[in-house]
């Protein structure tokens, strides 16, 4: 870590601890909706489409707003909609980022369909794979591919390459659930360095059926058995809190303070669960949209324990909140309130009441 890096984590500490609305340090973590076409057609994605990524549009917009930011962040993560190795240019950019950023480290988050004749041995890169199972016929319903045996072979091939960390990723739900402790199975023969499990956001109306909130003793119960299972084999794992929370107090979420999430088309997102925009880089610097108004009260209204209703209903802010099938709805303004009202007109269907609802 250079010194510049290490300066402004320090002070974005510091910050964070003295709750500061107005910060002088920069977010340590920065994401990018680096959107693009997918390959895949997951059954628990949104998909959409959204302005497509490319080396032209990081040169002349991402770095030239963000130029005073990146240099200080201590991770860059790339994530957007679809599958950014598709990309046609995706070498020359990684020969970019390994010059521009020689000291963060640079998270790329895919499907794994396109590792293969990936260099990403000149820098300091973690790559997550969305694998989603441990086998080729329950990743086809979750993924609509034929790419298992590929995928596995391009991480056992990647795996030779330094500097380099592989996670495994799953979004837990109905089908894949009973699934967890294979799918540490397979991490530890590819010999990757994490796995890690969360839970589906709903977005549709389908996803209802596919969310493990019904099952959640079931849910707990395979969260112990990974949880052990990967001390056995010693693997690191992160997994998804539990159902029946306890946690009776709030606490203050650091997202205002360490992260920024930017997106292809200029948005600017306080965390990857946000529905709301805090504001435009295409319209003003990123000091200013930093500082702003939005910010400062978002900080304000967080370290004084008096969150907006999105922030409330978040388990970041309260872990209770876990056991409420609202913040497991995506935040997306007006696909919230549609997919809460769907909710609560079939309740019984699902077998819900109201306080498990909101």
């Amino acid at each position: 870590m250079d010194n510049l890096i290490k300066f402004n984590s320090i002070l974005n500490n510091f910050e964070i601890k003295k709750s500061s609305v107005v910060l002088n340090s920069a977010p340590k973590n920065i994401g990018i909706g680096a959107h693009f076409f997918c390959n895949a057609k997951c059954i628990f994605c949104l998909g959409g489409k959204y302005p497509e990524f490319s080396l032209k549009r990081y040169q002349i917009f991402f770095e030239e707003k963000l130029k005073d930011v990146l240099i200080k962040a201590e991770n860059v993560d790339f994530h957007g909609y679809g599958e950014l190795l598709l990309m046609p240019e995706i070498n020359s950019f990684i020969k970019r980022i390994n010059k521009t950023l020689p000291n963060q480290t640079k998270t790329f988050f895919t499907n794994g369909i396109n590792l293969k004749d990936k260099n990403f041995d000149e820098g300091r890169f973690n790559i997550i794979v969305s694998l989603h199972a441990s086998e080729k016929h329950m990743h086809k319903i979750l993924t609509g591919t034929d790419s298992f045996e590929d995928i596995t072979r391009n991480i056992s091939v990647l795996r030779k390459q330094k500097n380099l960390k592989i996670s495994l990723y799953s979004v837990i739900n109905n089908i894949n659930l009973e699934d967890m402790e294979n799918f540490l199975k397979l991490a530890y023969k590819l010999k990757v360095d994490s796995v890690i499990f969360r839970y589906l956001t709903i977005f549709e109306y389908k996803d209802f059926d596919l969310t493990v909130f019904t099952s959640k003793n079931k849910t707990n119960e395979m969260i112990d058995r990974t949880a052990k299972f990967a001390k056995k084999l010693g693997i690191s794992v992160s997994l998804p809190q539990k159902f029946f929370n306890k946690e009776k107090n709030p606490k203050t979420c650091k997202c205002p303070w360490n992260y920024v999430y930017v997106e292809n088309q200029g948005t600017v997102n306080a965390c990857v669960f946000a529905g709301k925009h805090m504001g435009n880089l295409s319209e003003m610097s990123f000091q200013d949209l930093w500082n702003s108004t939005r910010y400062i009260k978002l900080r304000k209204e967080l370290s004084q324990n008096k969150p907006n209703d999105i922030c409330r209903k978040c388990i970041e802010y309260f872990s209770g909140n876990i056991d409420k099938i609202s913040s497991h709805i995506t935040f997306r303004p007006e696909t919230h309130k549609k997919m809460l009202k769907y909710i609560i007109e079939n309740r019984q269907k699902y077998g819900l009441f109201m306080k498990d609802i909101i």
